[in-house]
């Protein structure tokens, strides 16, 4: 039986946008057709694709309203994708790719090629749309800033990715700090209504200090008929 709980929908909506993001994160290098993809021609139509698939991943996390939801949900989505970009780096360091090599004919090193540029690109959408909630988490990860610059660098170097991606991948490396910000460097992605949620979000925290110092524990109050008053 389906919930006539409004709020209960939305949040089973949210769950289920979750679920397929984490599943999305973990996918090898395969065609939507379910076949291996074995030539860079193939690749470069295949990330494409995954580049949309992206964009709308990432409008379904801005479309949540409530901060702290959406700060616990990129918490985690940040969790898996450094677990599975940290993998994809001992994969591709132990094989000895060099970057510009092509691409490459192994599987396994495919895999970890394919999952470390769509993860770069994924987090550098995010990256650039919560700003705010992406550099919160990320200042308490430094070995995140490590295994992401690694990425960046690889993911820059390959000859598959479009003019947008890479202009998405060099506004978030200004944006994190991997390279020098331009003059007159703007995020046009940045969305307002993170600034205002986390304004938001600030001003009741100060609220509820306020609120919290402003209480006295008193003790039992007299009544007018005990004071003589009317």
């Amino acid at each position: 039986m389906v919930s006539s709980d409004p709020d209960g929908r939305q949040t089973l909506l949210q769950s289920f946008v979750f679920v397929c993001l984490v599943l999305r994160l973990s996918q090898g290098l395969e065609s939507n057709a379910g076949q291996p993809v074995d030539s860079s021609l193939s690749y470069e139509k295949l990330l494409k694709l995954k580049h949309a698939e992206q964009l709308q991943a990432t409008k379904s996390i801005l479309a949540i309203e409530d901060y702290a939801k959406r700060y616990k949900m990129l918490t985690v989505i940040y969790n898996k994708m450094f677990e599975i970009l940290s993998d994809a780096k001992t994969v591709m360091e132990s094989s000895g790719y060099v970057h510009g090599d092509g691409f490459p004919s192994n599987t396994t090193i495919r895999d970890a090629l394919s999952t470390t540029v769509e993860n770069t690109l994924f987090f550098s959408n995010i990256m650039l749309h919560l700003p705010d909630i992406s550099h919160r988490i990320l200042n308490k990860k430094n070995d995140w800033k490590l295994v992401l610059q690694w990425s960046w660098q690889l993911s820059t170097t390959i000859p598959y990715l479009d003019n947008q991606m890479l202009k998405l991948l060099n506004l978030a490396s200004q944006e994190i700090g991997f390279i020098e910000k331009d003059p007159d460097y703007i995020n046009p992605f940045k969305s307002s209504k993170e600034k205002d949620s986390s304004s938001l979000t600030s001003n009741s925290l100060k609220d509820v200090k306020k609120s919290k110092r402003k209480v006295k524990v008193r003790g039992p109050r007299m009544s007018s008929a005990q004071t003589g008053e009317l």
